[in-house]
């Protein structure tokens, strides 16, 4: 089994997974924390993930195409101040630090969930960027 993301939305009355959240500190380990946030999403069925760091926030999509973890989509990014606010230095951006702001604002589901809507519509085929 895929190792567990750091933070797993749920449905509310069932144990369904929404959202996999995996927090990376480091940018160098990035390809690293993608390959386990992809075999998550694929194991457990996972439509939605994100992928941050203390300075980008990636976006992926599982549109279950098949079983193959290299299906998940990155479909988006932005700036990981985008969601969470200023950034304090590279030093004190650790991974527990990430992981609070996350779980504490109330905001950021929604800000993700507006962020891969907004990647998905550029996605589109047809569609064209202003």
């Amino acid at each position: 089994m895929p190792l567990w993301p750091d933070i797993v939305v749920t449905r509310p009355d069932s144990p369904e997974v929404l959202l996999a959240v995996e927090v990376r500190a480091a940018i160098a380990d990035v390809k690293n924390a993608e390959a386990q946030l992809r075999a998550y999403m694929t194991h457990m069925s996972c439509p939605v993930g994100m992928l941050a760091t203390s300075e980008q926030t990636r976006f992926y999509r599982n549109r279950y195409k098949d079983y193959d973890p290299q299906t998940i989509e990155m479909i988006g990014g932005c700036a990981t101040s985008e969601l969470l606010g200023p950034m304090p230095a590279k030093s004190l951006a650790t991974e527990s630090y990430l992981e609070r702001l996350v779980e504490d604002r109330p905001g950021v589901r929604l800000a993700a969930q507006a962020h891969v809507q907004k990647a998905e519509a550029v996605a589109r085929p047809g569609h064209h960027r202003p």
